[in-house]
């Protein structure tokens, strides 16, 4: 999922700014880290896609779609 397309759409379906603000800030700020042997890496920006079991996430597909 583009989070431009999603902050698109969100403006077209007029949300309010504020909300857009924080659900950007909620899906662009996502880091992971991958357990090697046990031990976890460095924190890896997420650039695309939407977090699995998100609550957000379900709600977020559905406008994207």
């Amino acid at each position: 999922v583009d989070w431009g397309y999603l902050d698109e759409v969100m403006g077209r379906m007029s949300f309010p700014t504020l909300w857009r603000k924080w659900i950007k800030e909620c899906v662009c700020m996502a880091t992971a880290s991958v357990l090697v042997n046990g031990s976890p890496t460095e924190e890896l920006p997420l650039e695309r896609g939407l977090r699995q079991g998100d609550p957000l996430s379900s709600f977020l597909f559905l406008l994207a779609a």
